[in-house]
């Protein structure tokens, strides 16, 4: 099931923080703020005792293994890391939240914790397995299956039997992750990049207008429309879930004009 999904989802995309990953707290049992379209759910969980938690409909990804669900409740992948794309573009960074959007983007997710498990991670995001709730893919095998993720050892108290599952997965090795110019992470060539390429700052590889590479930005941060370079769209410029990407991203703006001066230039 999880290979089959990777595959296609690999297919449709080449392929995250602002927060940063951590092991679990052991904080309060709230798995925090419960809103609109986030709600207890009565799922039966895994076979191992593992109890859905909550539910809610994905209304942001934040990066591979960071999301937001409606209502406002960010949740992080226990167990799973994924390369990071706020501050520091690391490799397979856009991939990996790509992959991410691409599987659970406004759709519906159950957070799946075992008994006894820290609910929280030391900034205050909910932990769990993230599956989704109409065919039960596990957005973190998923990532892991597809080299987007590694399991990191050191947050097995999170969930010791989903930490033995991804353990046994093997890992693909992504075209980001390998060396040459077919990584989607690389650069586009010098000279290839739009709008203004002499700001002073590292244009960013995701889009061809030369937007900062850094802290994230968003479309009345950017003032005009942009055209991605592949499928990565780390600042999600285009769109909030698969169905509505198009490849051009805050397309209610115009084009980028070299007369005009742009809120991200200062």
């Amino acid at each position: 099931m999880v290979l089959a999904v990777v595959a296609a989802a690999c297919t449709a995309s080449s392929a995250p923080g602002l927060d940063a990953g951590g092991p679990a707290s052991s904080g309060p049992a709230s798995s925090g703020p419960v809103g609109p379209g986030v709600g207890a759910a009565a799922g039966p969980g895994r076979a191992d005792g593992a109890a859905e938690v909550v539910r809610g409909r994905v209304s942001d990804v934040v990066d591979g293994d960071t999301l937001v669900l409606e209502g406002g409740l960010r949740v992080r992948l226990a167990i799973v890391d994924t390369p990071e794309i706020h501050g520091t573009l690391e490799p397979c960074g856009p991939e990996a939240a790509a992959l991410t959007a691409s599987l659970v983007g406004d759709r519906v997710v159950a957070v799946l914790r075992p008994p006894g498990a820290p609910p929280l991670d030391v900034y205050g995001r909910t932990v769990g397995e993230v599956v989704r709730v109409d065919d039960g893919t596990s957005l973190n095998e998923a990532l892991v299956a597809a080299g987007l993720a590694t399991a990191d050892e050191r947050y097995t108290a999170e969930d010791p039997d989903l930490a033995a599952r991804l353990a046994r997965i093997p890992a693909a090795t992504p075209a980001c992750a390998r060396p040459g110019p077919s990584s989607a992470s690389e650069p586009v060539a010098a000279g290839a990049h739009a709008g203004r390429v002499d700001g002073g700052w590292t244009c960013h590889p995701a889009y061809l207008e030369c937007l900062p590479q850094g802290s994230d930005l968003d479309c009345d941060e950017v003032g005009h429309r942009v055209a991605l370079t592949g499928t990565a769209d780390p600042y999600r410029l285009d769109g909030a879930s698969p169905a509505s990407q198009d490849g051009v991203g805050c397309e209610s703006y115009g084009p980028w004009s070299p007369t005009a001066t742009y809120p991200y230039y200062r």
